[in-house]
């Protein structure tokens, strides 16, 4: 808990002297977004791959097992053999995700050591979301709210845990351009060769076709009164999902009853600003697409809590939607849309603390107990 807070007020302490640096600086030559988010954006950035990277392999519900079962057994397999587990899992669609072996054979060229391993995906994870974050916002408060965000929703599922799918999700991140720019030749193959390191990336591809619609408005009003539907064939749907991807997962009670009803609950205000969203941003569109795609599949969730793995693929477009969101609402002063602004950052510390108050985290010099389902 203590590093989790540590990191969190380096967040927001570092924003904070950005901004006032930026204020100081209103005379400079520089566009008044690019004062300091640039370097704040890095910082904050390199922090929380050091933090990902660094950590003691009982941190997590599955890094030591992703070092027992997948790292430790590829250094005694050939390339061959790694080469043949592909073929026969595109040929003869048999195995899981053998991509991911590949990446672990390169990277043991350069190092043999697992938690240098854990701090390349991290490095790669984070160089992608800082990208997308500086690509889609245009002041450091916009930044600095959409990293709390990822603190408080997704610091659990990208930082600790999910090799495979945190870099897949680093591929979407970085193709999402190739989604607005319309470079169909470019991102179908991208996605397709994520999909070999995790196959629930194949789920991604819904958003070149969604990502489009003109009257995302409409679109949103309609996700919103199909979850209601979705919720009720989830057992069904989440059934036809396990056949489609190969993976063999026990239905269960899902823990995520919160971050669904936190969607669903956000999705109700940003479609309610959403006219003066577009009208300072008519590129959020695609954005607003991508997001109602998170609000419709995350009733599946309650019938099978393994499908949040594709429900983060567009979940994490919150991040960009958040700032527009909250820089839409009117404004006679500063003051007003500051208030606004400190409200949400207020919401998200106390739902990020609250959820973290029993985190046991620790880096890999210090000693830590391997969780209770290792034994």
């Amino acid at each position: 808990m203590i590093v989790y807070l540590s990191v969190l007020l380096v967040i927001l302490i570092s924003g904070e002297a950005y901004k006032v640096s930026a204020n100081k600086c209103r005379h400079s030559e520089l566009p008044e977004g690019d004062r300091g988010r640039k370097r704040y954006i890095v910082l904050v950035s390199a922090l929380l791959a050091l933090q990902s990277g660094l950590r003691h392999w009982a941190v997590g519900a599955d890094t030591y097992n992703y070092y027992e079962s997948h790292f430790e057994p590829t250094m005694t397999r050939t390339w061959s053999d790694i080469f043949r587990s592909v073929y026969v899992y595109l040929a003869e669609g048999q195995g899981k995700d053998p991509g991911y072996a590949v990446i672990e054979k390169l990277t043991q060229y350069i190092t043999p050591h697992y938690q240098l391993f854990l701090l390349l995906i991290a490095v790669a994870f984070f160089a992608a979301l800082g990208r997308f974050i500086y690509i889609h916002t245009t002041t450091v408060s916009d930044a600095e709210l959409a990293f709390v965000l990822y603190y408080t929703l997704f610091f659990d599922f990208f930082s600790l845990t999910g090799h495979r799918q945190t870099i897949a999700t680093a591929i979407t991140l970085f193709a999402y351009e190739l989604v607005t720019r319309r470079r169909a030749l470019l991102f179908f193959p991208i996605i397709l060769v994520a999909s070999v390191i995790h196959k629930s990336v194949l789920g991604y591809m819904i958003l070149y076709f969604v990502a489009p619609i003109k009257n995302a408005k409409w679109f949103g009003l309609g996700v919103l009164i199909s979850v209601p539907v979705v919720f009720l064939y989830g057992r069904p749907l989440a059934d036809m999902f396990m056949r489609l991807s190969g993976y063999n997962y026990e239905a269960g009670e899902a823990a995520a009853y919160k971050f669904t009803f936190l969607l669903v609950l956000f999705d109700v205000v940003a479609l309610w600003r959403m006219q003066a969203v577009l009208r300072q941003d008519p590129e959020a569109r695609s954005v607003y697409n991508a997001f109602s795609v998170a609000v419709l599949l995350s009733p599946l969730i309650w019938s099978l809590t393994i499908l949040i793995r594709l429900v983060q693929y567009f979940s994490i477009f919150m991040l960009l939607l958040l700032p527009k969101v909250v820089n839409s609402f009117p404004s006679k002063s500063t003051y007003e849309r500051q208030a606004v602004y400190y409200l949400c950052i207020a919401i998200l510390l106390v739902l990020g603390i609250n959820a973290h108050l029993d985190m046991e985290y620790a880096f890999f010099w210090q000693q830590m107990e391997l969780p209770e389902h290792y034994y």
